[in-house]
């Protein structure tokens, strides 16, 4: 079982971890720090009316501290902004590790006694191969697990949650002086999984355990796709992932959560002023992405 100091050393990274899978039904998002065209820059986009701005930004939540994804268009975009609007806090990581302690950890049963023979072997495989033991997984709920298991390969690569698109945004409004507003809590965001059927809980787990953490090259691919502003590229790279649109999975973490935040954002729009979103950007791909639930609102979402 992880000891309290372990989740406070790791809590930040693991509530990263987290939000990745809510950003877009994939395992991580992670950049390459490779240079990439010089024209290249992640997508950005406006919805506008006679006295209202908001742009609208998909953020990679953990990266490789020397790449390099700033453009003179997103900086200029969050100077003309009042405000930042991020998913959560980012910043609040020793609160959110105790979260997880209440929301993640499971003392009355052992991990592996929900498993199968087959699922306990792979379970000792993937730890191992993570540098960890099963020990260190028996108090966890299986959504955590999967988790866990999913982040640490690409943490142990270098990938770090301070040089996200998220954290590197809230630092710079910071500095700017510029509040940060939230859409939604780390609580909520938590309780998304906490709350999730049991069976599509461990349907959760016995798939990162049958296939693994997604491969090194699939997550450059899906990075270079995103610094480049490849929205097809970025698409197919969560389709990889096999969440099924009609899924328990899908519908919580991706089509709900698009149709509140189209809300909140038409409210917005209802007001005055210039505001900047950043959300993952699987919540900006798709056939239910924030700028489609938008449109439905009467709202145009028009990329720079």
């Amino acid at each position: 079982m992880p000891t309290g100091g372990q989740l406070r050393d790791n809590g930040s990274m693991l509530r990263h971890r987290l939000l990745s899978r809510l950003a877009g039904l994939g395992l991580v998002l992670l950049a390459l720090a490779a240079a990439r065209p010089a024209a290249a820059e992640p997508a950005l986009w406006v919805v506008r009316d006679a006295d209202s701005t908001i742009y609208l930004f998909g953020t990679i939540h953990v990266l490789r501290p020397q790449m390099e994804w700033l453009s003179p268009r997103l900086e200029a975009a969050l100077g003309d902004s009042s405000e930042l609007w991020l998913e959560t806090d980012v910043g609040s990581g020793v609160a959110t590790a105790f979260k997880l302690l209440r929301y993640g950890m499971d003392f009355s049963a052992p991990l592996s006694s929900k498993l199968t023979p087959v699922q306990r072997e792979q379970l000792a495989q993937a730890a191992a191969a993570a540098g960890m033991t099963v020990r260190s997984f028996e108090a966890m709920r299986p959504w955590l697990a999967a988790m866990v298991l999913s982040t640490v390969p690409a943490i142990a690569d270098g990938y770090d949650d301070k040089a996200g698109a998220d954290s590197t945004l809230q630092r710079m409004a910071k500095e700017a002086g510029k509040p940060l507003r939230i859409l939604e809590t780390d609580t909520q965001q938590l309780r998304f999984f906490a709350d999730l059927p049991p069976d599509v809980e461990m349907a959760m787990l016995a798939d990162v355990l049958a296939r693994g953490p997604m491969p090194v090259e699939a997550l450059d691919e899906m990075a270079q796709a995103w610094a480049a502003g490849d929205q097809s590229g970025v698409e197919n790279a969560f389709k990889e992932e096999e969440f099924s649109p009609d899924g328990v999975l899908y519908d919580v973490l991706i089509r709900r959560r698009n149709l509140a935040w189209a809300d909140r954002i038409k409210t917005m729009m209802d007001g005055a002023g210039t505001s900047f979103i950043a959300v993952g950007a699987g919540h900006l791909v798709g056939p239910d992405s924030v700028q489609a639930a938008l449109g439905k609102l009467g709202l145009n979402a028009e990329r720079l």
